[in-house]
């Protein structure tokens, strides 16, 4: 009775906390600002995961480790997308990406949403100069140019605008691409990433380079494709419903979802806590001990 009690006591532990960890804190912290399918803030997605529930396409949050995507896609093992949004706020060093790698390949869709040439708020912190490198884990690609670095706060944030560089299924009906600054964003930041095989999607014609500075790029990886964003923002509560942004999803998602296909967003690289599952938290032995 006794080893009963504690168990339940544990489990009910773990639900306070996972209470406190999903609903506590204040609204005006810097946290409620990331980048995760939960957040309803101006840099959140769950416009995103709201649209694409309402298309009754299904959505899931993955936060821990790589290896977990098998057991997420299990039913439906290919036709699936992956959304990964940096910088996050922990290392992809610590990370197992080779599950991730051998997913892709199989036949599935990785969206990397960089802020290489866009500067949101939330992009701060020692995972911002890891940028590059953490792009390169993740495509194969490096990016060349000046590192990101925190610039100063924008009163009224900047817009930038990239417009498709070539004739494609993934650019059909995109005239442009929004992404919004909240701080100044070196210039030519993203540059070109250095690479073979990649195809530029989007470019910009602002002049600042003195020609295109493209910021968007299609891989093939297997049976399986990386899409590399030099923008951040375009998917963000409040940038989804400019310009053409809501088109380049809908083209992204339609090109890659197969039957049953589901959109992954990976919240546990930017911060989100893991889930308990209390089933599983009752089910361990341990706690009958």
């Amino acid at each position: 009775m006794r080893a009963r009690l504690r168990a339940v006591a544990l489990a009910l532990a773990a639900l306070l906390l996972l209470y406190g960890v999903t609903l506590g804190g204040s609204p005006g912290e810097t946290e409620a600002t990331r980048p995760t399918s939960v957040e309803p803030g101006a840099g959140g997605y769950s416009a995103l995961r709201e649209w694409l529930a309402s298309a009754r396409i299904r959505t899931a949050s993955l936060r821990g480790d790589y290896d977990r995507l098998a057991s997420l896609t299990r039913d439906y093992p290919t036709g699936i997308v992956l959304l990964i949004t940096l910088p996050g706020t922990t290392s992809l060093v610590d990370r197992d990406i080779v599950p991730l790698h051998l997913w892709v390949r199989a036949g599935n869709t990785l969206i990397v949403s960089a802020a290489l040439c866009d500067a949101p708020d939330w992009a701060r912190g020692p995972q911002l100069r890891a940028l590059a490198d953490d792009i390169g884990m993740l495509t194969g690609l490096q990016a060349v140019g000046s590192s990101p670095s925190l610039g100063a706060f924008l009163v009224t944030p900047a817009v930038s605008r990239w417009v498709p560089a070539l004739q494609h299924p993934l650019t059909e009906g995109v005239r442009a691409v929004e992404a919004v600054s909240d701080r100044v964003a070196p210039p030519g930041a993203g540059g070109r990433p250095a690479g073979r095989g990649a195809l530029a999607l989007r470019g910009s014609t602002d002049g600042r380079s003195g020609g295109r500075d493209d910021g968007a790029w299609l891989l093939p990886r297997g049976a399986g494709w990386v899409v590399l964003s030099a923008q951040a923002t375009p998917f963000a509560n409040r940038a989804l419903g400019r310009a053409d942004n809501a088109r380049w999803a809908s083209n992204l998602l339609r090109g890659s979802l197969g039957p049953g296909g589901m959109v992954i967003f990976d919240d546990g690289l930017q911060g989100a806590a893991e889930l308990w599952d209390l089933r599983r938290l009752l089910a361990d032995p341990r706690l009958h001990d």
